[in-house]
């Protein structure tokens, strides 16, 4: 595995790295890595999982005997594993990278379709290879996630899947369901065996091959948070803001179950949750940790906001003038969390950076 300053995220988000002085308070442990690995990472995966196997199950029963509360019970068990996964979809280094790990969950954005038109073709001929787990996760990773049980789920022809005309359709989100089961169970493997990056994260020592020094911890994590402020506004808000009202909302992430709010907003629950649990309020000097608390602020903001237009249907409320408002509003709490965290909180720990991601620079 590569060291982390050839990590793609740092590469991306640290241009320059200076020592500053002293920020970190002389009589506090280190536990921020060891609170954000095994704390946060490792029970968030294991949630991940217990989820996608709830999916399995549930698509299991509905296939066996389908009917309209099973596929309903389905429905709802997709929302709960779509909240599980935006909770810890930010934390992209380590095994999410491994074997395509991340597009086999989350093949987005997918700007010419090429998803789509794969589940489509694999619907259409009923290719049996795609009701097996195992040669399900041979093909392409568009065809085998979360972006893929949605449409079938929730597409054209979801509605069938509460009768026995549906019966292929079920099996193969059923087998979509086990295939994100495997890759969150192997994710989750590898961030708790003994040599993982958890325990790297946690103590990190001078012959790591990845993690040396606290600095070097710090760094990923204060990265995770700005790239995940900034991917929250490139490439799920913005699809959604116009000045002229010329957007399609069909093809923002979970349009068709409605969930493309509330999975936005449990991405900033799950980074408020990630901030939190981590404890790194610890590791500022005594009067500059008001900084955590104007984080922990903004993101109270964007819930909240989330919170009120959730419930509105996506088409409705990208081309609605209240409704454009109020997404305007979430990227400019997106941009304000993101300079937060770069002007105050990585300064006040004494990291010096530059971020391209930042007024274009």
């Amino acid at each position: 595995m590569a060291g982390p300053l050839n990590r793609l995220v740092v590469l991306m988000l640290f241009l320059a790295i200076a020592f500053a002085a002293p920020a970190v308070r002389a009589a506090d442990t280190f536990d921020v890595g060891r609170n954000f690995a095994k704390s946060y990472i490792v029970n968030s995966y294991d949630r991940l999982l217990s989820e996608a196997d709830l999916m399995r199950d549930t698509m299991s029963a509905l296939c066996e005997a389908p009917d309209v509360d099973k596929l309903g019970h389905a429905r709802t068990q997709f929302a709960a594993l779509v909240d599980a996964w935006s909770r810890i979809e930010f934390v992209r280094f380590g095994p999410i990278l491994t074997d395509n790990r991340l597009d086999r969950i989350l093949f987005f954005p997918d700007p010419r379709g090429l998803g789509q038109r794969q589940v489509q073709a694999i619907l259409a001929n009923k290719d049996e290879s795609a009701t097996d787990v195992t040669s399900l996760r041979a093909k392409s990773v568009a065809t085998q996630g979360l972006a893929a049980l949605e449409f079938v789920l929730f597409g054209a022809n979801g509605d069938a899947l509460a009768t026995p005309d549906g019966d292929f359709d079920c099996r193969y989100a059923l087998a979509i369901s086990g295939a994100v089961a495997k890759t969150a169970q192997d994710v989750l493997s590898d961030w708790d065996s003994p040599d993982s990056l958890a325990n790297q994260l946690a103590d990190p020592e001078p012959d790591n091959p990845d993690f040396r020094t606290q600095r070097e911890v710090l760094n990923e994590f204060i990265g995770i948070m700005v790239h995940g402020f900034e991917n929250m506004r490139d490439s799920r808000l913005s699809m959604l803001v116009s000045e002229t009202g010329d957007v399609n909302p069909r093809i923002a992430l979970f349009s068709r179950s409605e969930l493309t709010i509330e999975a936005l907003a449990a991405d900033v629950a799950g980074l408020h949750n990630m901030l939190l649990t981590s404890g790194i309020e610890n590791l500022m000097p005594e009067d500059q940790t008001w900084v955590v608390g104007s984080v922990d602020f903004e993101m109270q903001n964007f819930l909240r906001t989330a919170d009120e237009i959730a419930s509105e249907p996506i088409d409705e409320l990208a081309r609605d003038e209240d409704g454009q408002g109020k997404l305007r509003y979430l990227m400019i709490v997106t941009n304000s969390l993101q300079r937060l965290v770069v002007e105050q909180l990585a300064g006040e720990l004494g990291l010096a950076a530059g971020f391209s991601a930042l007024d274009g620079d």
